[in-house]
């Protein structure tokens, strides 16, 4: 099996704003992840910052937000991980460890469980992801 990809609030982003410059490049990753039977690997913290950012910025319609979120938990090529305590601890001490950084706590627990699984790949525009020693797959920027 293919190795997982990673999929931030900002690479689902892309992938989902049409009108997002971004947005071909993001549809092009996704789309050649599936052909290679990669898993897309998110969380359920991008899913709540996802389900903000589909709402309140790209103002889509609730039905829009729901469908899409739907999919991706019904999806079986998407793998939605919902951080359990352990893994909410030990992104909170990751968190308290780097205040010299600007990485929010969404961020550390997907770095810790990137870690988990070994991915190495994210998709998303985030640079947070490079500080912590991830690929970022490449979007255009």
């Amino acid at each position: 099996m293919a190795a997982e990809l990673f999929v931030d609030t900002a690479g689902w982003g892309c992938f989902v704003d049409a009108k997002h410059p971004l947005h071909a490049k993001a549809d092009t990753v996704i789309s050649t992840a599936r052909k290679s039977q990669r898993i897309l690997v998110t969380t359920n913290y991008i899913v709540n910052e996802l389900s903000v950012l589909l709402k309140s910025r790209l103002h889509l319609r609730h039905e829009q937000v729901v469908a899409f979120i739907d999919f991706l938990y019904a999806d079986p090529q998407s793998n939605v991980i919902h951080i359990d305590r352990p893994t909410h601890e030990d992104a909170w001490r990751l968190y308290v460890q780097h205040q010299d950084k600007e990485w929010s706590l969404v961020d550390t627990s997907s770095f810790i469980v990137m870690r988990q699984r070994n991915i190495q790949e994210a998709l998303t525009t985030d640079q947070h992801f490079a500080q912590a020693s991830f690929t970022r797959v490449p979007l255009g920027q």
